[in-house]
């Protein structure tokens, strides 16, 4: 995300929701299965959640990452 924020798989987000991004991407699906993709990626661990410091609301949140390594190679 623009000013380095990140997205955030938690149900409650709006405007760090991660699936908006997949359904950007995607927009044959529908916001519940885009919330599951999510979900199964954080289940697969190819995304997990971590505490970072965002730099706009000047506080510790929790933010998506990817782990590499278990990022799919196509």
């Amino acid at each position: 995300m623009p000013g380095g924020r990140r997205y955030s798989g938690k149900p409650q987000a709006t405007d760090r929701a991660a699936w908006k991004v997949v359904q950007r991407h995607s927009s044959n699906k529908t916001e519940a299965q885009c919330r599951e993709i999510i979900k199964d990626w954080i289940k697969a661990g190819v995304l997990f959640e971590t505490k970072y410091h965002d730099p706009n609301a000047r506080k510790d949140e929790w933010g998506l990452f990817v782990d590499r390594n278990k990022r799919p190679q196509y």
